[in-house]
């Protein structure tokens, strides 16, 4: 769903994880594919994180690369200040629901 998002809408997006506790190499991967996603289109991939799942993608030094952020304050921030306007919000009723896909199209 995140990636048809991609495709089809803006290719700016901003992916909230503040209330995950864990991510896996699965989960590390999704985000990778999804930030090339955003790259390809000319868009901007931001990750806006807690200090668990910071943990993890320093340990496989993809901070920057997945763009990490404290707050969406400050992922909204970076986001106008790199000319890519303030996104309205998703107020779809399954965009809650959006898992990343992995490879094989499954959501992780």
């Amino acid at each position: 769903m995140v990636t048809k998002y991609l495709e089809e809408g803006s290719p700016n997006l901003i992916l909230d994880l503040t209330g995950i506790d864990f991510i896996d190499s699965s989960g590390v991967g999704a985000l990778v594919q999804l930030a090339k996603l955003a790259q390809s289109r000319g868009g901007i991939f931001q990750v806006v994180s807690n200090p668990r799942i910071t943990q993890t993608v320093k340990l496989v030094r993809l901070e920057k690369f997945l763009s990490l952020r404290n707050s969406l304050q400050e992922a909204l921030d970076h986001l106008a200040a790199e000319g890519g306007g303030r996104p309205e919000p998703d107020t779809r009723p399954d965009a809650a629901e959006a898992r990343p896909e992995g490879p094989d199209g499954q959501a992780s």
